[in-house]
């Protein structure tokens, strides 16, 4: 079945794919889809109703099950000015209608609402009604906005919900992290006033009466980091991938250089930052690398289930306890491209494999970094801090460390971990470039279904914690890379796979 849609203008959407999930099905894989000449940047689904949500370059979209459309609302251009604050008056600076790029797009069930972030007017965030998106609930006239996503169409932004105390399941924060964005200003690269402002990790609040305020802010600290460096906020470069939340602990993945040392020529690694989410102060900010053999660059990644084979082999691999209850990190990794002065560019490659990691390991290499730190061995985190010359040392401390530890304010904080989460390619590619990864487990066994750079879906069987083996290879849209947003179903009896103009 196809559908052409038109939104409120001839301009429309892109390729909704619904893929079948099982081989044995032998009718063509694509049994939906819609075209849009928008380019698309994120979709979720609606797992109470089943629609699906994609917001795109100067529209949002919500499509029923199979890819109807519903709604449409308009989003943009706008007359904006990336030197000029999001709201209010911009003296010297001459504003011009500039695109829309949809940055952020997050349900929150609870409120029956949906976040909505663009890279206008410094990454403003909109609430839209969850069953009306033409609804607009905040910002109001007279509302204070607050700038969160990144303000162009290329810089990475990452957000999710997650649990706030005293009443985590009741009370919910925006997780976000954000890339800083930078001007050519005096032949030289520099952030702007505005985004120098915006945090690169911040716990928001969801309330009606603090809406997008810092779910905490004290006299000193607040739930949220900055690059405060203005130089390192235009040299350090930090691309998010994936965000998530588990078992009261916010993770974001992300890829960066391994050292904030300039002076260095410090290759790019990719690395996990971890909040213990009942810490208000951030204290408890921690950052690991991880690794997937030789493959450095992260580029998507996927937070669930597996089957009991798979957990079974993980358990035995890593001495684990895994239960059904128990999720594991899949994550596709490429090799950097090689430069004369750089060994380890954030450029990807061709070269790409894939990797598999038990939450609980990761949570047991978290625990052992900090443990190190206790005993006095190792050092806070350089970007915090703006330069290794002032960046504090662990100190040595007789408090008992497990994996609840959630940080102390009088001591080690905003710790980098050096201990790696290490990581054994599954299955690699020497000439495809993976860009997507979502999985699911069938008859006790785990499916990965991984997007590439030439618009294919690769189905790939995770056999044990060392292998994993490829059984069939979609096409889905010729030439087109795979957005890292896909999404099953209600049933998980199809997949919704987007490229940049299909979903």
């Amino acid at each position: 079945m196809m559908t052409r849609k038109m939104g409120l203008t001839t301009a429309l959407l892109g390729l909704h794919c619904l893929l079948q999930l099982l081989g044995h099905v032998k009718s063509t894989p694509i049994v939906a889809e819609t075209y849009s000449k928008q380019e698309l940047n994120h979709a979720t689904l609606d797992i109470r109703r089943g629609s699906l949500f994609v917001g795109a370059e100067n529209r949002l979209f919500e499509f029923d099950e199979n890819l109807n459309n519903i709604q449409t609302v308009v989003t943009g251009p706008m007359f904006d000015n990336v030197e000029c604050p999001g709201q209010g008056p911009c003296e010297g600076k001459e504003k011009e209608l500039t695109n829309n790029y949809n940055k952020v797009l997050v349900l929150d069930y609870e409120k029956e609402r949906i976040i909505v972030c663009g890279s206008l007017f410094q990454g403003v965030c909109e609430i839209r009604a969850y069953r009306n998106i033409s609804l607009k609930i905040y910002p109001q006239q007279g509302d204070m906005w607050r700038y969160l996503a990144a303000n162009n169409k290329t810089a990475s932004t990452v957000a999710f919900l997650a649990q706030w105390h005293p009443n985590p399941d009741k009370n919910k924060v925006l997780v976000v992290a954000t890339s800083y964005t930078t001007l050519l200003i005096d032949n030289k690269r520099e952030t702007s006033y505005y985004r120098g402002l915006v945090p690169a990790v911040s716990s928001r609040s969801l309330n009606d009466s603090n809406l997008f305020d810092f779910a905490y802010q004290g006299p000193f600290t607040k739930t949220s980091v900055i690059i405060s460096n203005k130089n390192l906020q235009a040299l350090y470069p930090i691309q998010y991938v994936y965000g998530f939340s588990s078992q009261g602990f916010s993770y974001i993945l992300s890829v960066q250089r391994e050292d904030v040392n300039l002076q260095v020529n410090s290759p790019y690694i990719s690395k996990v930052v971890r909040i213990c989410e009942p810490d208000r102060n951030y204290y408890s900010f921690t950052e690991v690398p991880i690794s997937c053999g030789s493959y450095n660059l992260m580029q998507a990644a996927y937070a669930g289930g597996a089957g009991l084979h798979v957990r079974d082999s993980f358990n035995s691999h890593y001495g684990l306890n895994m239960t059904a209850d128990d999720d594991v990190l899949f994550a596709v990794f490429t090799k950097s491209r090689q430069m004369p002065e750089e060994v380890f560019t954030s450029i990807p490659t061709q070269e790409s494999a894939l990797c598999v990691y038990p939450l609980k390991y990761i949570r047991r290499i978290f625990m052992e970094n900090t443990k190190r730190c206790f005993s006095g061995d190792g050092k806070a985190i350089g970007w915090i801090y703006g330069s290794p010359d002032i960046t504090p040392k662990c100190t040595s401390s007789a408090i008992e460390i497990d994996e609840t530890y959630c940080g102390r304010e009088d001591i080690n904080i905003h710790l980098a971990g050096e201990i790696p989460i290490v990581g054994t390619p599954l299955i690699t590619y020497e000439e495809s470039h993976l860009t997507a990864i979502i999985a699911t487990e069938v008859h006790d066994e785990t499916v990965v279904f991984i997007g590439t750079s030439t618009g294919t879906i690769k189905k790939v069987t995770i056999d044990s914690a060392g292998s994993a083996n490829q059984y069939e290879e979609l096409v889905i849209d010729v030439g087109s890379s795979v957005n890292p947003d896909l999404n099953f179903d209600l049933d998980q009896e199809h997949l919704y796979v987007m490229t940049k103009h299909k979903v």
